[in-house]
């Protein structure tokens, strides 16, 4: 039954309306899109009417039914594509900002004289941008062609493989996939072309990146078909995003049956290198040859997708931020993969194979507040413990990046910060500052460049 004060027809979503409009999000008219049934179990715990942009309890109380369950994921749901499709709008396609003469040359690193100059130039080729309310602007594609020409991205040589990079941590809320969008759309900007393989069945990466995991991703478009032996390829998977130079292997609720058909096949046959799979299909689609950098995203525990995601990869970055709780837990991190990886060592030297060396490793502290008085105590516990590891770029926790993410975006989409510059400006050159220090890691590793 209805709860008292509820009229008819009311438009129930789930709690995230109430959480939305807190973030500054005007919904308006769209929330037609999620009405529900007239009914209302009794014992729904997060129902909420909708009127006039304020999100009102209906009910609270102490039971909830597995149907009670089903109907909060269904409004969850709807709610969320509804919230993209305004962030969208007006065609509900996320697209990259255009980009100011100024923000050309901070993007692509070149003196603005030189881009003025070279503009200027009628014979000259390389894109000119388009005159926009008394300013030059450029589409991430031309900014894309002048870092290019001017090298601000390192040219491999056809012979030298990309990078496959590995952000993990077996703990949650450690900005995971917040690293992963920032560090492929940067190197992107630069010039590089990335590939991101989502393997976090919550598919944030993915909705990131402009996809909708519920909506727009079938299992078929995942590493699924991988795991379950229907294909020993990724090259169907690829898609392209919004953002030019970024392709993705999508992620979405689909990926928790790889964690079935990968011990099951293993459980068939005791031969199986449950553990290559990704990287053996990475190997013979030659992507390491196609993309400049392929960097995984994985879920926040242990399991057959990490373990694959970690043996494909030749370089590891851990996001950690400086509270107590997440140091004592990264010692767990490193037990376990340690010993999941003996294991596996020990095999691959049995049939003859080689050691796992990593071109490098490097722990990156997020979600970084000043203002906290424990921080500089736990990142001192960091830098000891894991001497040589940790990396001097620190990614500040600023309201730049909580908007970005707000809006299922980076600092990077953003064209123009609402707020004041001096905090955007922070999170921006944190985040260039960390593409830096992998970008001078894979060169002098990877590529021999200094």
């Amino acid at each position: 039954m209805r709860a008292s004060g509820a009229s008819q027809g009311s438009r129930l979503v789930a709690r995230t309306a109430r959480l939305l409009n807190a973030d500054g999000l005007q919904l308006g008219d769209e929330r037609a899109s999620l009405e529900t049934s007239d009914t209302c179990s009794q014992s729904v715990l997060l129902c909420y009417d909708v009127r006039d942009n304020e999100a009102q309890p209906i009910m609270h109380t102490t039971h909830l039914s597995l149907t009670d369950v089903a109907q909060v994921a269904d409004s969850v749901s709807q709610f969320i594509d509804a919230a993209r499709r305004r962030i969208y709008a007006p065609d509900a396609v996320k697209k990259p900002p255009e980009y100011s003469l100024s923000q050309l040359s901070a993007a692509a690193r070149i003196p603005k004289g030189t881009l003025g100059t070279r503009i200027a130039k009628p014979t000259d080729k390389l894109p000119k941008g388009r005159h926009k309310g008394g300013g030059r602007y450029f589409t991430l594609d031309e900014v894309r062609q002048w870092a290019r020409h001017f090298e601000t991205s390192w040219r491999r040589l056809p012979s030298q493989e990309g990078l496959r990079m590995v952000v993990a941590n077996f703990k949650g809320g450690v900005s995971k996939t917040t690293t992963t969008a920032h560090l492929a759309q940067g190197l992107a900007l630069r010039g590089y072309d990335v590939l991101l393989i989502d393997l976090d069945a919550q598919g944030s990466l993915t909705s990131t990146m402009g996809i909708s995991p519920e909506f727009e991703v079938e299992p078929e478009h995942t590493i699924v078909p991988l795991t379950s032996g229907e294909t020993d390829s990724l090259a169907g998977a690829i898609r392209k995003t919004y953002w030019p130079g970024v392709d993705i292997v999508p992620g979405s609720v689909a990926l928790n049956n790889a964690d079935f058909f990968l011990p099951s096949r293993q459980a068939r046959d005791p031969g199986f290198a449950f553990w290559d799979v990704l990287g053996g299909a990475l190997r013979r689609d030659g992507l390491q040859y196609r993309y400049d950098y392929i960097i995984i995203d994985t879920p926040p525990a242990i399991s057959y997708l990490t373990i694959n995601a970690f043996w494909a990869a030749d370089a590891m970055l851990v996001p950690m931020p400086p509270e107590g709780p997440d140091f004592v837990s990264s010692s767990q991190f490193w037990a376990l993969f340690a010993q999941l990886s003996d294991g596996i060592q020990n095999r691959l030297l049995q049939m003859g194979g080689k050691n796992k060396i990593y071109d490098w490793a490097r722990i990156v502290p997020t979600k970084v507040d000043r203002q906290r008085t424990h921080t500089d105590v736990v990142l001192q516990w960091m830098r000891s413990a894991y001497e040589g590891l940790v990396t001097d770029v620190e990614i500040p926790m600023t309201s730049a990046v909580s908007v970005s993410g707000v809006q299922m975006g980076t600092v990077y989409d953003i064209g123009k910060y609402e707020g004041a510059a001096r905090t955007y400006q922070r999170a921006r050159q944190a985040y260039d500052q960390l593409i830096d220090e992998v970008d001078r890691l894979t060169r002098a590793t990877r590529w021999a460049q200094p």
